[in-house]
């Protein structure tokens, strides 16, 4: 079911003019205005969960390696950038914008990938298996039809009352 946003605004911030059968009793025509927005599905909320998860991981590891007394604490600024993918990931997906289902996508390819050639170079192991397949799971969750059209915002009219006009 759709979310309808019943703000008042006196400017024209709003998308549509509301219909008469969204509108609640005694409501002035004027400032009402309505957006209708998608819910999150689950699988996006827990892809930003992962998401930020991840990235406060490796912010925990850099730390560890700038404090490394070792002197290993040059190479911790290449941890920077993953990190703030992964936080950029985490809450543009969270709001269901689209541009972060397509860095989603990227990113988790790559990341995909990465360890597939890995595997390559080290022991399979259980950690290996899991690092190839739940970035090439989400992935393919994003690519899923529902899924895209969440985060392009295109509702189905089916999931507006029957009568409901939503012309301009």
């Amino acid at each position: 079911m759709p979310h309808v946003d019943l703000t008042p605004r006196p400017d024209d911030s709003a998308k549509m003019p509301m219909p008469e059968s969204l509108r609640p009793s005694g409501a002035l025509e004027g400032p009402y205005q309505y957006t209708v927005a998608s819910e999150r599905p689950t699988g996006v909320a827990v892809i930003a969960f992962i998401s930020f998860f991840i990235g406060l991981l490796l912010m925990i590891g850099d730390a560890g390696l700038y404090f490394e007394p070792s002197g290993s604490g040059d190479r911790a600024y290449w941890l920077i950038l993953p990190i703030l993918l992964a936080y950029v990931i985490s809450l543009g997906a969270w709001q269901m914008y689209p541009w972060a289902r397509m860095t989603a996508i990227v990113v988790y390819s790559f990341v995909s990938l990465a360890a597939l050639f890995g595997a390559f170079l080290t022991p399979f192991t259980l950690g290996t298996v899991l690092a190839i397949l739940v970035p090439a799971l989400i992935v393919l969750y994003l690519f899923k039809k529902p899924v895209r059209e969440a985060f392009e915002r295109k509702l189905p009219l089916r999931d507006f009352p029957e009568g409901t006009d939503i012309s301009p």
